[in-house]
């Protein structure tokens, strides 16, 4: 996954809008007798609200990855937050065994990794905090939040999620919305399913398509940034392999079979923000299983993101879905469903101008108005008014309960 970084890269910075001056500290901690560094960001000079925003922890994707590609995400300091990355233990530039599975095996252990965001929550002494998870950092996240440590926690971002491995693998391949099953020509769907079932993770055919496959759906932005390149070549490829498995496009590691759907429900009022770019990996499927699931939650779908959305969307990224006009629509089943980045859930389009709110009975092969008389059809109508807007306040009343998460 490593990428040449050329004289034309662009910088992380040059593509965040309006960052600010920072102030930038490092520092480290030893988990389970191994030592994790991490980042901590603010503006500078603070910002007047410094003392209004809760600090958030930034939980990086992989497994194996670094914090680097998740760095447009600092802009957060400049609206008045404290800001933290850090990496993974095994990953980036914490320490790294040489070999893991020798002697550490717990980091290839999923249960292992929300114990140590706790130790590094309870080592800064924080008390409310958000957390935003990317990609394996969902997992990470979601664990955490459903743990006995989560207390103090007062919002989720999942930053291109996934609650359950097959469902992940499965959404990919769908014919009508996955990245694989719908987007790529037939043959190059043959090569992958034939590559993938012999396991030949190393041939130069295989490396050739997951190439342009990550161009297509991980990071769109070319050529990528230096804080993208920089956590590839960071890759612990020893924890990425025994965790997810050497293809992207199935599960073979430890994560086979993980499922945590079912549990989501426990996260009960806590507002959390599912996001996902509308080339990302983690299709709507998935999503909209784990936005049924989660229920004080909305979603943000960036129209212009591949997984990274932080990077191919970063003004949209860190307004958390504070925009307007900015949609799209995606194809699901035989009816084409919009998507916004402030939408609530995975709305239906409304109805078009001029539309009845009563429907049309189909008789003779002719449209014909349904024969109410007027008194029962103004109560239909007003039954329906009534209904939209008790939807519309319990949707604010959820957005404005997660609105301060980004």
């Amino acid at each position: 996954m490593s990428c040449h970084v050329g004289a034309a890269t662009p910088t992380c910075d040059e593509i965040t809008p309006d960052l600010c001056e920072l102030r930038q500290t490092n520092d480290s901690l030893v988990v389970k007798g191994l030592r994790l560094n991490y980042w901590r960001f603010e503006a500078s000079p603070p910002s007047g609200l410094a003392n209004e925003r809760l600090p958030i922890v930034m939980v990086h994707g992989g497994p194996g990855w670094s914090h680097d590609y998740l760095l447009p995400l600092k802009q957060q300091a400049c609206r008045g937050r404290t800001v933290y990355f850090y990496d993974q233990v095994g990953a980036g530039v914490s320490e790294r065994p040489a070999s893991a599975k020798a002697s550490a095996p717990h980091l290839f252990d999923i249960d292992y990794y929300p114990e140590e965001l706790a130790a590094l929550i309870r080592h800064l002494g924080l008390r409310r905090f958000h957390v935003l998870g990317s990609s394996w950092g969902t997992i990470v996240a979601q664990l955490f939040a459903l743990g006995p440590n989560s207390g103090g926690l007062a919002g989720l971002v999942l930053s291109g999620p996934l609650s359950d491995a097959t469902l992940y693998i499965r959404s990919q391949w769908d014919p009508t919305e996955g990245i694989v099953g719908a987007m790529l020509p037939a043959f190059a769907q043959r090569r992958l399913r034939a590559l993938d079932a012999a396991r030949d993770f190393g041939s130069a055919e295989y490396r050739a398509l997951a190439k342009a496959m990550r161009a297509r759906f991980t990071v769109r932005t070319y050529p990528p940034p230096d804080c993208y390149t920089r956590a590839s070549g960071l890759m612990n490829d020893e924890i990425y392999v025994g965790i997810q498995g050497a293809s992207e496009f199935t599960i073979g590691g430890v994560l086979a079979g993980w499922n945590i759907t079912a549990r989501l429900p426990a996260l009960g009022a806590l507002p959390t923000l599912l996001t996902a770019g509308r080339f990302d990996t983690m299709r709507p499927p998935l999503l909209r299983a784990m936005a049924a699931a989660i229920p004080n939650s909305r979603t943000l779908v960036l129209p212009h993101s591949g997984h990274c959305s932080m990077i191919d969307d970063p003004k949209l990224m860190n307004d958390g879905g504070r925009c307007k006009g900015v949609g799209y629509t995606v194809p699901t089943g035989s009816q084409a469903i919009p998507f916004c980045c402030t939408v609530q859930g995975f709305k239906r389009p409304p109805l078009s101008s001029g539309a009845s709110v009563l429907q049309s009975a189909v008789a003779g092969g002719r449209r014909e108005p349904l024969a109410l008389p007027p008194l029962l059809a103004w109560g239909g109508l007003l039954l329906w008014v009534g209904v939209w807007l008790g939807r519309r306040y319990e949707r604010r009343r959820s957005g404005r309960a997660a609105r301060d998460i980004l």
